[in-house]
């Protein structure tokens, strides 16, 4: 037997807040119910329920319209980190993820976790990389990231 019910919390493997599912009925009333992450279903509470997932579906559309226009505005462009260096170029340390978030964020500012981009080998040296950045699930970028040295003259673009 199943039993209808709405997610009131996002589950995880199972659906997001506001959505409509049919469950076996010990899930249902071991699980979900007593832990408050559901309600069982009824007319009024699918109402309830729809104005939720139109409330989620706008949310992610502004989220996907937002990491277009930020994929606009760094393309083409170059972030350049000034680096103290060894006399042959190399770097003291190398350049973090964290870092590059926190430079991108305060020039462009936007919000652009650590986490989002990807160096495949270590920065390790004065040159130029490509980076990929992702800005949402659906949209990534390649960012063109120049590090030189902290004692030359060329400006931050």
């Amino acid at each position: 037997m199943t039993t209808k019910l709405i997610l009131i919390r996002d589950v995880e493997g199972l659906g997001f807040r506001g959505e409509v599912l049919n469950v076996k009925d010990g899930y249902a009333r071991n699980y979900l119910l007593p832990q408050g992450l559901a309600n069982a279903w009824s007319k009024g509470a699918e109402d309830g329920a729809q104005k939720i997932r139109d409330m989620r579906k706008n949310h992610e559309d502004r989220m996907l319209e937002i990491a277009r226009q930020l994929k606009e505005s760094l393309e083409g462009g170059v972030l350049v980190l000034k680096k103290a260096t060894t006399k042959n170029g190399g770097l003291y340390g190398s350049v973090q993820s964290n870092e590059i978030a926190t430079v991108l964020n305060e020039k462009h500012k936007v919000n652009v976790s650590a986490k989002d981009i990807v160096i495949d080998e270590p920065i390790k040296a004065v040159g130029n990389y490509i980076l990929q950045i992702a800005l949402h699930p659906k949209i990534s970028t390649e960012l063109k990231v120049s590090v030189v040295t902290e004692n030359d003259d060329e400006e931050v673009k």
